[in-house]
């Protein structure tokens, strides 16, 4: 029986809930929510004999309530900066920094210290028996794949996926996000030449931290599933027919991605022993309303190339740029690269991945 407020649908061979969208389910708190999603997917896949955890998460979900915390705050520096102007502009300079490591995929100062966290749920599917997080039990108590191989011991793609998505996330939010960076930015400029443009700034920054924080009361962002789990396991049925040879595989439907993509610093945190860099790879599948292509730059200032085997890949797909959850990856110092579009193009990320485990095969996946 459906938890109360989903719905169950089917995809191929397999079944998981979704919200509904009735007005009781649109009220529902995202904590409340994304457990019984998680749990509803976490089982689908289980039935399949793949090896599934469910891992808790904290994150940043809504992008809007991070720019309305940080627009009124940088308000309030601007118009007591007009009193104190050094104090003002470095404070203003320090809260520009803190929007543009959220703008490039980062987790910024300000965001870390003053919005509230919630709570979210990654789901774990191991292709490959795995080691075990903390120590390796004593021989004799060895489960018997722990001998035969084990996941981190062997080339390793990450397939991560967003579990999640939110209305109104995209890039109207990407807009406003780049639209209160430069108004933080003038709101400096203005207090150090001494010019009124500082108090228009200031009430620019209050007019935009109001009207998004009142658009957040009247209208919460309704959570909901990504569109991109039903291609995933479309894909995972093709992946179970057909295995890699020389790649052991992980796919994670990673919370928060379609806001400040949290979700996926857990993962790496956790699993860094189990899927160590210098063997791992993370192929992003980012959902889109165009093509599949391969994202080959992360960023929008600080512009961070993506792993060159996993480009070499998707050679024949067309290339794209932006933020995504590969940006995480990359800055904290692995190998990944995203496929950006028509995820329901499963032929074309079959033979990405089949190219991959032909260079594991090849020895050149180091």
């Amino acid at each position: 029986m459906p938890a109360r407020g989903y719905r169950s649908v089917e995809s191929g061979a397999n079944q998981y809930m979704q919200p509904t969208t009735t007005q009781d389910a649109q009220s529902t708190q995202a904590v409340e929510s994304t457990l019984p999603m998680a749990l509803s997917l976490a089982s689908a896949i289980a039935e399949h004999g793949d090896e599934v955890e469910l891992q808790g998460t904290v994150l940043h979900r809504d992008r809007a309530l991070t720019l309305a915390a940080g627009a009124a705050i940088a308000a309030v520096v601007t118009m007591l900066g007009q009193l104190t102007p050094l104090p003002g502009i470095a404070l203003l300079l320090l809260i520009l920094l803190s929007f543009v490591e959220d703008l490039e995929g980062g987790t910024g100062w300000l965001r870390r210290l003053v919005v509230l966290k919630d709570v979210g749920h990654n789901v774990i599917l191991w292709r490959a028996p795995r080691l075990p997080t903390r120590s390796t039990p004593p021989a004799e108590s060895r489960p018997p794949w722990l001998a035969e191989g084990a996941l981190s011991h062997r080339p390793a793609l990450l397939i991560c996926v967003p579990a999640d998505g939110l209305s109104g996330e995209r890039v109207g939010l990407r807009r406003l996000h780049i639209a209160v960076s430069i108004a933080t930015l003038l709101a400096a400029i203005g207090i150090g030449l001494w010019t009124p443009l500082a108090t228009i700034a200031a009430g620019g920054l209050a007019l935009l931290s109001g009207g998004l924080t009142l658009r957040h009361v009247q209208a919460p962002p309704r959570l909901t599933p990504s569109p991109a789990i039903p291609a995933t396991l479309t894909l995972l049925d093709a992946l179970r027919a057909q295995p890699p040879e020389h790649l052991a595989v992980a796919v994670a439907f990673i919370e928060g991605s379609s806001g400040h993509t949290d979700g996926i610093e857990i993962l790496l945190e956790n699993y860094a022993p189990i899927l160590p860099p210098h063997l791992t790879r993370v192929l992003s599948l980012v959902p889109d309303e165009i093509p599949l292509s391969a994202q080959h730059i992360e960023g929008v200032l600080q512009r961070r190339s993506a792993d060159a085997l996993i480009l070499r890949a998707a050679d024949g797909l067309s290339k794209s740029a932006g933020v995504s959850p590969t940006a995480r990856v990359l800055r904290r110092g692995w190998r990944g690269a995203t496929l950006r579009g028509d995820l329901t193009n499963t032929a074309a990320i079959l033979k990405v991945i089949d190219r991959l485990d032909q260079a594991a095969g090849a020895d050149q996946w180091s």
